[in-house]
């Protein structure tokens, strides 16, 4: 008669919530402070500077001028990796929400939120592919909780950011919020992202299901002009049907948005009432 020998269960938390929560503070930061807190600039921009609300909207919308670069995010997954990805968006955006503290001219400021817009594309593009390695099971919850970040940090971060500009300046709060997503946003991220999960059972069963689809004639033929380092025009076409309805839809978007502050700012100069119900619109 044998004892049988117990092994070992596997202790602590889930590797896969650590990346997980690193994904949420690092979206808390790069959404929560380069979007929804950068509106907060508006206001002292326009008063240190003299431009007009439409200039200074027009800084915050240059945000999503690198949007279109979405649908090179796969090739650059592959060819430089989900970490160095994640990594050098958060780098590109901290470093640029630094610089604009030291500059003073409406072109730099362009220039450096076109660069944030960078970043953010490269972060943005690597988190439903991170999500689905560590939960394959729970793909859709897991993306939830790392797209919510986003959200909840301009909640968060708005008063915060306010009370910086409030009491110190909005250069002041640019340092600040550089400074967050370098230590509360990089390193979490360096530091739990670089592991990479053990495949399940569940990912066996799909790559062989998928090994035995390939080999049928009809499917080889629907998704040739797929194939890495292909480019035809089925392929153009393909991309162009999945990305012109949505870069129309923003397109559209953001024409009413800069509309909307060009009456805000001619109002702005018509009372000093409606001056104060003008800014409050714009900074509630």
């Amino acid at each position: 008669m044998t004892n049988a020998i117990a092994q070992p269960r596997a202790s602590g938390l889930y590797h896969g919530w650590k990346v997980l929560i690193a994904l949420f503070l690092a979206g808390f930061f790069v959404y929560g402070g380069g979007l929804y807190c950068f509106v907060l600039f508006v206001t002292p921009l326009t008063a240190e500077f003299g431009w007009s609300r439409a200039s200074t909207g027009g800084i915050v919308s240059a945000f999503w001028l690198s949007s279109p670069l979405l649908l090179v995010g796969g090739y650059a997954i592959r060819r430089f990796g989900v970490t160095r990805m994640l990594a050098a968006g958060i780098t590109i955006e901290a470093v640029c929400v630094i610089a604009l503290a030291s500059v003073s001219t409406l072109p730099q400021m362009y220039l450096l939120r076109g660069a944030m817009g960078f970043g953010k594309i490269l972060f943005a593009a690597c988190i439903p592919v991170t999500c689905a390695r560590w939960f394959s099971r729970h793909f859709g919850l897991a993306l939830g909780i790392a797209w919510a970040g986003w959200h909840i940090g301009g909640m968060v971060l708005a008063p915060i950011t306010g009370a910086i500009i409030a009491e110190a300046s909005w250069r002041t709060a640019c340092v600040w919020l550089g400074i967050a997503l370098l230590v509360l946003a990089l390193l979490p991220l360096l530091l739990t992202a670089r592991r990479t999960p053990r495949p399940s059972w569940a990912t066996w069963i799909g790559l062989a299901v998928m090994a035995m689809f390939s080999f049928e004639r009809k499917t080889r033929t629907r998704f040739q002009f797929y194939r890495q380092g292909v480019l035809s025009w089925r392929l153009i076409k393909s991309l162009l049907s999945l990305s012109v309805p949505g870069g129309i839809a923003t397109m559209a978007v953001m024409t009413g948005f800069l509309i909307f502050i060009k009456v805000v700012a001619r109002l702005d100069g018509a009372t000093t009432s409606v001056n104060g119900a003008a800014t409050t619109i714009i900074m509630p």
